[in-house]
Order: C-alpha cells, then structure tokens, then sequence
C-alpha cells in the first residue's frame, strides 16, 4: 500500500457544519451523490459485466491505482479469486 493521511472529524463537529453552512452542506450532498453513484455503478458492473470485462475496465480507468494494490484485494474488488484474477491477466497480457 502507499503512506497516506486520514483526517478524521467528530460527529458534533460534522453537524455543526452541516447545519452552519450552506456551502459545506451543499458540497455534503454532493459528495455524497458520488459515493452512491459510485456504488451502483461498481454494482451494475458486477452483474453485467464478466471478471475479464471488469478488469481491463479498471486497467483502462485506473492503471496506477492497479500497481499499487495487492492481488488478494484487487482479486476481492473485481470479485474473483486471486487464482481467476492470476488467469485473467496472463490472458489479457
């Protein structure tokens, strides 16, 4: 994995923003729009797509983010095995 940083922010805290600010809500909501947007979408390819279909997908989207994550997760995200993931991409490259 890569060294990163969290933030993290009480709940009290996130409320009062929520409520101050219309601007901070407005972005809340927004954000939040894309998280399921993301969601549904990473569902949808799940049931219309193969595991083949998904990974050249991801390769396409996300080249960088796919050297940076071990087999076993990358294997859990496009839900596959990492033996079927070891398969697919010897066929693919």
């Amino acid at each position: 994995m890569v060294d990163s940083e969290v933030w993290q922010v009480h709940y009290d805290d996130l409320s009062k923003l929520k409520s101050g600010s219309e601007a901070f809500r407005s972005f809340y909501i927004a954000a939040l729009e894309q998280v399921m947007a993301a969601i549904d979408e990473s569902r949808i390819k799940l049931i219309i797509m193969t595991a083949e279909e998904r990974y050249a997908s991801l390769l396409k989207e996300e080249p960088v983010l796919l050297q940076q994550i071990p087999l076993q997760y990358l294997a859990s995200i496009l839900g596959v095995t990492p033996r079927h993931l070891s398969r697919i991409r010897n066929n693919i490259c």
